[in-house]
């Protein structure tokens, strides 16, 4: 229903965001709305940064154990309700990566990410 109105606003060449629907038609509070888009900010940060420690490991510039500590520690502050820092900034911090050995491995994700032309 939700993403049915959606489409129809579209159609009208209005284009509300699928929480706003969702909001308007009371299947969630604007609370509730915020909490899902915090989650799913976090879902996909957590993506790119599992992604970014098996680089690492894989380039023999951290352990796998020193890659979980960094994420356990981003799962803790996230279920604080804290932004969660990168993995890639705790790598540099705890002096496992330099700035030059992220952006290498941050331009290696980056083409790994993106699907292959056509």
């Amino acid at each position: 229903v939700a993403i049915e109105r959606q489409q129809a606003a579209r159609g009208d060449g209005f284009q509300p965001k699928l929480g706003e629907v969702c909001v308007e038609l009371g299947f969630l509070s604007p609370d509730q709305v915020q909490l899902v888009l915090r989650e799913q900010s976090y879902s996909d940060l957590r993506e790119e940064d599992r992604l970014l420690g098996r680089l690492a490991v894989r380039n023999g510039m951290a352990t796998a154990a020193q890659v979980l500590l960094c994420l356990n520690f981003q799962k803790n502050e996230h279920a604080a309700g804290r932004t969660p820092p990168r993995i890639g900034d705790m790598l540099v911090s705890r002096g496992l990566l330099t700035g030059q050995s992220l952006e290498a491995l941050l331009t290696l994700q980056k083409r790994l990410s993106q699907p292959p032309p056509a």
